[in-house]
């Protein structure tokens, strides 16, 4: 139960993060955590303001689960899993979803990432708008974007924490 208040706190403060402060006070308030009358306490499937956060804990998250959790899925809902054990079938499916799909092992969110004693609290991550890229390519000369900033994995914890796409640029001050 510990572990899922950390990754609660986590994805309260990551949609934050993000710029999605009514997400996150919509989270701090749903705090579906602190009912006692969870029936198993190994999954989590709770809608709040627009995103669907589904979590399971110890079995494998197979092709039929799925099928069954995306025909119950808004279409224009959020949808985060958090799990262990997904099937390749399974995360394949996930990925042809239209919309806003993201999927987390329940490990890579009880550590808040940017609260870590080994993140440099003087360095500041910012997710640019695309008038801020403009802004900077202008006063470079005009450069093509993806041409001239380093580049970052999918992968990369930071990308994913703030829920980076491919194409979107960060600002480190």
């Amino acid at each position: 139960m510990e572990a899922l208040r950390r990754m609660w706190s986590t994805l309260t403060h990551m949609f934050e993060v993000r710029g999605a402060p009514e997400v996150a006070a919509a989270l701090r308030q749903a705090e579906p955590l602190n009912r006692s009358h969870l029936e198993q306490p190994d999954t989590l499937d709770h809608t709040v303001a627009g995103v669907r956060l589904v979590w399971r804990q110890g079995s494998k998250f197979g092709t039929a689960e799925l099928r069954q959790l995306l025909e119950d899925v808004a279409e224009d809902d959020h949808l985060i899993i958090v799990c262990e054990n997904m099937t390749v079938t399974a995360r394949k499916e996930l990925f042809r979803r239209e919309g806003r799909t993201e999927l987390f092992k329940g490990s890579e969110l009880v550590l808040d990432i940017m609260n870590h004693v080994w993140y440099r609290k003087h360095i500041h991550v910012h997710l640019c708008t695309e008038q801020e890229v403009r802004a900077v390519c202008g006063s470079v000369g005009g450069a093509d974007p993806d041409m001239q900033f380093p580049k970052m994995t999918t992968e990369d914890p930071v990308a994913r924490y703030f829920g980076a796409v491919p194409g979107d640029v960060f600002r480190i001050t």
